[in-house]
C-alpha cells in the first residue's frame, strides 16, 4: 500500500505520492524518545528519486566511545534534527504532539502536528503540504510556528533555530552573502559555520547530491532571520571509523515568536519552480509558486491554530 498514513499510536505520518520510479514519501515524527529514543520531535525526512533525500543521522555510533559520550549525545539531540531548538536547548523527554491537522485529496496533501509540550510553551507545531506538479514532480510547502511563552529556561527563550539537512552532498546558496561567525554550541558537533543577518525573503539552499544527479532546495520565506550554513559530523557507517560532514542550513529568529516558512523542492538538470513568494491573509500564510512553464499555483497553510 502505498497511500499517506497517520501512525498516531507511533507519533509518525507519511505523505505519499507518485508511482514507481516516482514515488516520493515526506515523513514527520512527532514524539521525542524514552532510554533509546532521539529527541526529534516534529523531525521531518523525505525519500525521492529512490534516494534519502533529508536523512537522520540513523542508528548511535556506540562504536566511537560506548553508549555515553559526546557522539552518542550529539545524535539523540534535538539539534542534530530537521526542526526547531529553542535556547539551543533539547526538547523535553517522553513527549508528544497532537494531530491538528490530516487532510488527503487529489494532489495535494497537508499534515498539521501541534506539540507544545516539547518546550512547555503556548505554540510549537509544523504544517506541512505536499503538493504535485505532475507525475515526476512535486514540492513541499513547511510552515514551522513557535511561540515561546511562558518558556522558563536558561536563556529566556530568545533564540528559535530551524535546522536541516540533506544528504551527503555540496551546497551552494542564491541571495546570501555569508560570513563567518561563532560556533552554534550547546554540545552540538558542527563546524565552518557562516551567517548572514536580517535577510531578504526569497534566498535558497540546494544541496547537489554527492553520488546522483539529483538536487535538494529549500527557498526561505520568512521575513528578519538570520541564515546560515555550516557542518555537521555524522559517523560514515555503522562500524567505521571514516567522518562524514554534512553540509547544515540553520535559521535563527529572535524574540518570543518566530515563523518559519520555506518551500522544498527536487530536480536533476534545472528546477521545474521558477519562484516563491509568500503573504500573509487573516486565514492562514499564501504561498505563491510559479513553474518554468508559466502556470502560477497558491497554497493556503492554515496558520496560528487556524483549520481549514
Amino acid at each position: 500500500d502505498t497511500s499517506s498514513i497517520n501512525f498516531e499510536g507511533w507519533h509518525l505520518a507519511i505523505l505519499r505520492s507518485g508511482q514507481n520510479e516516482h514515488e516520493r514519501a515526506f515523513w514527520m515524527s512527532y514524539d521525542t524518545g524514552r532510554r533509546h529514543g532521539h529527541v526529534n520531535g516534529l523531525s521531518i525526512g523525505l525519500f525521492a528519486r529512490g534516494l534519502d533525500l533529508l536523512p537522520d543521522f540513523g542508528y548511535l555510533p556506540v562504536h566511537r566511545g560506548g553508549w555515553s559520550g559526546p557522539h552518542v549525545d550529539w545524535y539523540k539531540s534535538s539539534a542534530a534534527h530537521n526542526t526547531v531548538i529553542i535556547d539551543g536547548q533539547n526538547q523535553a523527554l517522553d513527549t508528544e504532539g497532537q494531530t491538528g491537522l490530516w487532510q488527503i485529496d487529489d494532489g495535494v496533501q497537508m499534515m498539521k502536528v501541534c506539540a507544545p509540550a516539547m518546550y512547555g510553551i503556548q505554540r510549537y507545531e509544523r504544517t506541512c503540504v505536499m503538493i504535485d506538479i505532475d507525475e515526476e514532480h512535486f514540492y513541499i510547502v513547511d510552515l514551522f510556528e513557535v511561540e515561546s511563552l511562558p518558556w522558563t529556561g536558561p536563556g529566556g527563550c530568545k533564540d528559535h533555530t530551524f535546522f536541516l539537512r540533506g544528504p551527503e552532498s555540496t551546497i551552494t546558496t542564491t541571495g546570501l552573502e555569508l560570513e563567518e561567525s561563532k560556533p552554534y554550541g550547546h554540545g552540538t558537533q558542527m563546524r565552518n559555520h557562516r551567517i548572514h543577518d536580517n535577510v531578504a525573503p526569497g534566498w535558497s539552499v540546494t544541496w547537489k547530491h554527492a553520488h546522483a544527479d539529483v538536487n535538494l532546495r529549500y527557498t526561505g520565506l520568512s521575513e528578519g532571520m538570520s541564515v546560515g550554513t555550516a557542518e555537521s559530523w555524522v559517523s560514515a557507517g555503522k562500524w567505521t571509523y571514516e567522518d562524514l560532514w554534512i553540509p547544515t542550513l540553520k535559521v535563527t529568529g529572535q524574540g518570543d515568536s518566530s515563523t518559519f516558512v520555506g518551500v522544498i523542492d527536487v530536480f536533476g538538470d534545472a528546477p521545474i519552480v521558477e519562484n516563491v513568494e509568500t503573504s500573509v491573509s487573516e486565514d492562514g500564510v499564501d504561498v505563491h509558486v510559479t513553474l518554468t512553464n508559466g502556470l502560477e499555483r497558491t497554497t493556503r497553510v492554515p496558520s496560528l491554530n487556524q483549520d481549514v
